[in-house]
């Protein structure tokens, strides 16, 4: 019994090791507050990272979740971007395969416009993204 548990646990140890090529993982990235402008232009956050030393080289994105907040009387259009590509958020919290495939280790940034109509001195805060990889 010993023996073909022996075999066993080296053919899942080297089953592992091919898989450990392309192992799964997630980095967490934060950005400071912006002020969201009155006029409709755009307002860029700062640029979300994957944190120094995260294994992504040659890594392709699978999901990413956001979140961030607006004050309750904000009324803004929100869109995370990775480079020039950027798909609107519908909430201030979710989940997108709209990246799936792209390097991960290429860093986002999340834009804001004021609404038609809306109120000024809006500012977004608690800007976040994890980005899961395979």
């Amino acid at each position: 019994m010993k023996g073909r548990l022996a075999g066993g646990l080296s053919v899942l140890c080297a089953a592992g090791a091919a898989l450990g090529a392309t192992a799964a993982g997630s980095w967490v990235a934060n950005a400071p507050g912006v002020p969201v402008p009155v006029s409709a232009r755009a307002v860029r956050s700062a640029e979300l990272l994957p944190p120094p030393g995260a294994a992504v080289e040659g890594r392709r994105v699978a999901t990413v979740h956001w979140q961030y907040a607006l004050p309750p009387s904000a009324r803004a259009h929100a869109w995370l971007c990775q480079a020039e590509h950027c798909v609107a958020l519908a909430g201030a919290r979710g989940t997108s395969t709209a990246f799936a495939g792209a390097a991960a280790g290429s860093g986002f940034h999340f834009r804001f416009a004021a609404a038609p109509g809306a109120p000024g001195g809006a500012r977004a805060s608690r800007m976040q993204v994890i980005v899961n990889y395979q």
